[in-house]
């Protein structure tokens, strides 16, 4: 009896477990750790972008309803206009120091 065991065990050592044997399909099947950061890193990365390009739609919208109110009115208070040496080159700039208007031709 022993003797059929002995021959009939493979010659090869015998395998360890897998950690796939003691998971159910579900849990075999999950992702894991490194997709839930890979997944986290690009919400972090989307949502900063986002801020971003919200901040610089709004500075647009400001610039253009400046541009609106001084095509309206004239020149808005607390601008000042910056000429260039013999040119009619003018840039404006509101009271932050923002450039409002610019016609130089090396931007």
């Amino acid at each position: 009896m022993i003797l059929d065991r002995l021959l009939a065990a493979p010659l090869s050592p015998t395998p360890s477990p897998s950690p796939a044997g003691d998971l159910t399909p579900s849990q075999a099947a999950a992702p894991g750790v490194w997709a839930f950061v890979a997944f986290l890193f690009l919400v972090v990365a989307l949502w900063l972008l986002m801020r971003n390009m919200n901040a610089r739609l709004r500075r647009m919208s400001y610039k253009a309803r400046a541009a609106e109110e001084r095509d309206a009115v004239g020149s808005p208070d607390g601008a000042e206009a910056t000429t260039g040496a013999g040119s009619d080159a003018v840039v404006e700039r509101d009271g932050r120091g923002d450039v409002v208007r610019d016609e130089r031709e090396d931007r």
